[in-house]
């Protein structure tokens, strides 16, 4: 068993919190270790076998947290992840990063500020984080991939990549950024798993930006783990009549977003965040 292989099998005990998995490690040296002298009921599991066979055939790169290149941001979550599952690589660059979401029903305006704001912002350096769903975050995506880098953060595993309509998506992204998830390779996108996404989404980057989102809505999630993680929030102006932009207009009107109006505006502010 190598020790890749150990963090794995870790990633699918139940009842191993990252808590209990910090103390095995310092009482043991290693999640081999760990493992090895444990009562060996995870033998029994056959989830994690299946997992490794999908990590093997399928190229994906593990990253637990222990590793250099594992995000430093992320370690600042008292609930980060145990292990990461990439397609693509992470860089020390990834430091520098911004995110940027909004609704999959966005306007043609939404979607073209997503990609103009995204497009900019990751021709200044920045690697531009989003979610991968449809409507605005693809166009963030795509934008980003035009200039720079882009990582996009999923709520499934990595073998059936959701939605199916970005799977082509994945590839051009992993060529110059990374798709990346804390789940085993065949978990489905269930609706928890999507909320544990959101919180690394804005963990990720050093600000995050709402582009157009109603008040009930993923982007939004986002948008308060944000604002719990005391991350520069900002947040793109819209029609207030219209519900798609609901969600903008209470964040800047609650003073919980600082209105931009383009990348500049962005680029401006940033400069003073480290």
């Amino acid at each position: 068993m190598e020790e890749l292989e150990a963090f794995v099998i870790f990633n699918h005990i139940p009842e191993l919190s990252l808590l209990k998995a910090k103390k095995l490690l310092e009482q043991f040296g290693s999640a081999k270790a760990a493992l090895q002298s444990a009562d060996k009921s995870w033998e029994k599991l056959n989830s994690w076998k299946k997992d490794l066979e999908l990590i093997a055939s399928s190229g994906i790169k593990l990253i637990p947290f222990t590793d250099p290149r594992y995000p430093k941001r992320l370690l600042e979550l008292k609930d980060h992840p145990l292990i990461l599952y990439v397609k693509g690589d992470l860089l020390p660059s990834d430091d520098n990063a911004v995110t940027i979401v909004g609704t999959r029903q966005c306007s043609l305006y939404g979607r073209d500020i997503a990609h103009k704001m995204a497009k900019e912002l990751a021709a200044k350096g920045f690697t531009v984080v989003s979610n991968l769903a449809l409507g605005c975050n693809t166009a963030v995506h795509m934008g980003a991939i035009e200039t720079g880098r882009t990582i996009a953060v999923i709520g499934s595993g990595l073998k059936d990549i959701f939605p199916k309509e970005n799977i082509a998506l994945t590839s051009h992204i992993a060529r110059n950024g990374a798709v990346i998830s804390e789940f085993p390779m065949n978990a489905p996108p269930e609706k928890n798993n999507f909320l544990k996404r959101d919180r690394l989404l804005s963990a990720l980057s050093k600000a995050v930006l709402l582009t157009e989102a109603p008040i009930k809505s993923s982007a939004m999630i986002t948008m308060k783990y944000a604002e719990a993680q005391g991350k520069p929030c900002f947040a793109l102006p819209g029609r207030p009549d219209i519900e798609t932009f609901q969600g903008n207009q209470i964040l800047i009107k609650e003073k919980k977003a600082r209105l931009v109006d383009n990348a500049q505006d962005l680029l401006s502010f940033l400069r003073g965040v480290s």
